[in-house]
This record gives structure tokens, sequence and C-alpha cells, in this order.
């Protein structure tokens, strides 16, 4: 998996190439010398896997297949248990996301202080 972000303030024609970068490399294109990518900070992480959670829980997945999912099934079947990190970071995973879904996004569209 992976993630990519445009921002908002972003040129047209800035944002145009970002686009056309991410459809190159999902079609298994190298990208050209010179051009790279912006790491992704552990906070787009979570908010992405809160977001993919939030999928999840409008599904009726269980927490377990939602861990699946995020995480893969290798690393569920390896590290899945009752009072496991895996799980509780799933269960914080879901408790974002409801608080998302219940007006908590709204924080993500002001710039942060």
């Amino acid at each position: 998996a992976y993630a990519f972000r445009v921002p908002a303030a972003a040129e047209p024609e800035d944002a145009v190439r970002v686009m056309v970068g991410v459809r190159s490399a999902m079609q298994g294109v190298a990208p050209s010398p010179g051009e790279c990518s912006l790491p992704v900070s552990r906070t787009a992480l979570v908010h992405l896997r809160a977001f993919q959670a939030l999928d999840g829980i409008a599904a009726e997945a269980s927490h377990r297949t939602i861990a699946r999912v995020l995480f893969g099934a290798e690393e569920v079947t390896r590290r899945w248990t009752a009072d496991g990190e895996l799980r509780a970071q799933v269960r914080y995973l879901v408790r974002r996301a409801r608080a998302f879904r219940d007006g908590g996004y709204r924080s993500l569209l002001s710039p942060s202080a």
C-alpha cells in the first residue's frame, strides 16, 4: 500500500503532474530521473488506516478482518492475540474512524497549528 498527497494550494499543473506520476507508478512505469516522492508522515498513515477501518465498519467486518486488510493475513496470523498489540491497534483505529465519522474529520480541514 502507498499514499500520496496533493496540497490544496498546489497549482493545477502540479496536481496533474502528481496524478500522472501515480498513474505511471500503478502501471509499473519507472519514474524519470529527478522525480522523488515525499515520505508519508505517521499521522497521514494513521488517518489513511482509520478511513480504511471506517470502510470496514460500514461493511460490518470484524476487527480481525479489518486487521487482515490493513496489515495482511500473515501479520494477523502471526501477531493477533486476545490482548495483543495488533488487536489494540485495530481497536484504536476503529475508535478514531468513528470519531472522524461523527464530525472529527473537520479537524483535518484546517491547518495544524
